[in-house]
């Protein structure tokens, strides 16, 4: 596939986008001082964190679509079956 003016602004968008919520996020926490309350300390990690996760399931969905392999699918699915053995075993 080529690289496209549309494509390439989506990217550009995402990063923006990306930054903004992570200082968003340290903004807030500085802001207001939620370095001690319920371990909001954190906040920045989690946000992080989620920008992360999706990213990586996106690259699974690609990943997917051009070897005809349905990975996020089996991704679920074997977190459903760890999960599961793991109460399973404790009974």
């Amino acid at each position: 596939s080529s690289v496209t003016s549309k494509g390439l602004g989506g990217t550009v968008e995402k990063i923006v986008l990306y930054s903004l919520a992570i200082l968003l996020a340290e903004g807030v926490r500085k802001v207001f001082g939620l370095d001690d309350i319920w371990g909001l300390n954190k906040m920045t990690y989690v946000v992080a964190g989620l920008i992360a996760w999706r990213e990586l399931l996106s690259c699974f969905e690609n990943i997917s679509i051009v070897i005809g392999w349905d990975l996020v699918g089996e991704f679920k699915e074997a977190i459903r079956n760890g999960v599961a053995s793991i109460f399973r075993s404790k009974s």
